[in-house]
């Protein structure tokens, strides 16, 4: 008899794309502008750069995480079966989505 595992990966893994959405929603608020500003803003034109690379590096590390969570989870046989196979394609539909609404 095997044992049922958990959705737990596959959880944690689509909530990576909602983190996504997050960030880009966070940076359109003042609070975001205020926080860039102390943080970067003391740089001039190296703190564009660094902004730039800091946010990229965390919507890639998000999209990384939530990847490598879906193939884990489908390596673990979590169940049902359907969500380890949801969990990777949110999390490669959601960067093409959000590429696609910077583009618009």
């Amino acid at each position: 008899m095997s044992q049922r595992k958990p959705p737990i990966l596959s959880i944690v893994a689509i909530c990576c794309p909602l983190l996504i959405w997050g960030v880009f929603y966070f940076l359109a608020t003042a609070t975001a502008r205020d926080f860039n500003e102390r943080m970067f803003g003391r740089y001039y034109t190296l703190g564009i750069l660094l902004m730039v690379g800091f946010y990229a590096a965390v919507v890639l590390g998000l999209v990384g995480l939530g990847l490598a969570l879906g193939i884990t989870a489908r390596r673990h046989r979590e169940t049902p079966s359907w969500l380890p196979w949801l969990a990777l394609a949110a999390n490669t539909v959601a960067p093409l989505a959000v590429l696609l609404w910077l583009a618009l």
